[in-house]
């Protein structure tokens, strides 16, 4: 076994009309790349709710049937690990481990939530504990870094840490 951990990170369109074909293009480059880990952008398999300020139940229903149904889709998937995040039925933002042994297991809850244009977080979701544990990914661990000014941009817009994907690091 190598001592190699490889880790794709990326991000998909989530949008409707545009997320399976984002998902079978990154299946077929995990199929070619093969790594480790995979690192999936914030609530990856639905809308990006909270960029709207009015909150719509339905949406948020949907957004679990839509992360639930492609959670169990990820052994599909030519890699070992993933890390990303899903809505729950009790309006969280939960990040999780999935491992072809272990399935998906909740990390923690997202605390930091911002309110405030494009990012209504704290309207959509219920605060999780303030608590950050390091997740064991296969032979790695993963955690959540805040630390830096600015984790990086969307849509040429410079992203606050509390706004910004969040920035791991693995290590064996």
């Amino acid at each position: 076994m190598s001592d190699i951990i490889r880790v794709t990170v990326c991000q998909l369109d989530t949008r409707d009309g545009f997320r399976a074909a984002a998902f079978d293009a990154l299946a077929v480059h995990v199929t070619e790349s093969q790594p480790t880990v995979l690192l999936l952008p914030e609530l990856p398999f639905s809308p990006w709710l909270a960029g709207d300020r009015e909150i719509d139940p339905r949406r948020w229903q949907r957004s679990v049937k839509q992360h639930d149904s492609a959670i169990a889709e990820l052994g599909r998937l030519r890699t070992d690990a993933v890390v990303a995040s899903r809505s729950t039925p009790n309006r969280k933002n939960q990040a999780f481990t999935w491992s072809r042994v272990t399935g998906p297991l909740r990390t923690r809850d997202k605390y930091y939530l911002p309110d405030e244009e494009g990012y209504w977080e704290a309207s959509w979701y219920d605060r999780g504990e303030q608590r950050f544990p390091s997740a064991r990914v296969g032979k790695a661990r993963a955690w959540e870094s805040l630390s830096a000014p600015k984790c990086g941009s969307w849509n040429g817009r410079a992203t606050t840490p509390a706004a910004a994907s969040r920035c791991c690091v693995f290590h064996e």
